[in-house]
């Protein structure tokens, strides 16, 4: 049984909602379940869509992220070295390519191979 934290936030003026959950206990049960073979099929998938904060420290300072996709979907970033790196363009909208794994309750969590962050109607491809 997993319990989470989860708290849902919403930005009122696109209408678009997103959760806050504990990424300690995510992170937690990610690692237990990729020991047990617990993940989705490994398949490197392509994810549209904004980064958004979704934990904080006590100064404000975003310590995880998710990318916020087309029909609300939202994938948490797994805050190895590379999905970490999304805390340096929160409220960009990139492209991230990935292995998606679920955990806790549903929530889809999404390991970082490569992002393209989109700059107006040009992109920039980080792997």
């Amino acid at each position: 049984f997993f319990n989470v934290f989860s708290l849902h936030a919403c930005n009122f003026l696109t209408g678009s909602c997103w959760s806050l959950i504990d990424y300690n206990s995510i992170t937690n049960i990610l690692h237990e379940r990729e020991h047990k073979g617990d993940t989705m099929d490994n398949e490197l998938v392509s994810v549209l869509g904004i980064v958004v904060p979704v934990d904080w420290d006590d100064n404000g300072v975003p310590l995880a992220t998710a990318i916020l996709g087309q029909n609300k979907n939202e994938y948490y970033v797994e805050q190895d070295e590379r999905g970490a790196e999304l805390l340096a363009v929160v409220t960009r909208e990139v492209e991230v390519r990935g292995v998606i794994k679920k955990a806790g309750q549903g929530q889809k969590v999404i390991k970082v191979k490569s992002y393209d962050l989109k700059v107006g109607d040009e992109q920039c491809i980080i792997e």
